[in-house]
């Protein structure tokens, strides 16, 4: 597959809700099916976590309302195993893709902890 060949991806995360400590079960869940499916793909279950809520990108009334990447990176902490995997890549799950702030968050936060080579967005579908 593209995924673990070429992009070198094993691992799957779901990113987080924008309430903190909720746990995001329908991505969860579709990590925990991409896992079993795939042996080359490993589930970091409730690796990534909120520990403050913020607005919801898709809910908020202005642009100024939208939790900037910083914001969502400070609220965002990883949960998951100690990994140092420079030569590999993680695919992020998300239900939707706003603006992508949550998901570059998320991103820089795996990076960071992981030292992995790439996070590959993996999002159901995309507002308007």
């Amino acid at each position: 597959s593209h995924f673990s060949k070429v992009l070198g991806c094993r691992f799957v995360v779901a990113a987080p809700r924008s309430t903190a400590f909720a746990v995001n079960d329908p991505c969860e869940q579709l990590c925990n099916y991409l896992s079993s499916t795939f042996s080359w793909l490993t589930y970091l279950p409730g690796a990534l976590q909120r520990t403050q809520s913020v607005t919801k990108s898709s809910q908020a009334e202005w642009r100024e309302q939208r939790p900037s990447v910083q914001k969502h990176l400070d609220t965002i902490t990883y949960k998951g195993p100690q990994l140092k995997i420079p030569r590999e890549a993680i695919i992020l799950v998300d239900d939707i893709i706003t603006h992508g702030h949550t998901s570059e968050a998320c991103s820089r936060r795996l990076r960071a902890e992981t030292s992995c080579q790439n996070v590959v967005g993996l999002f159901v579908g995309h507002t308007k």
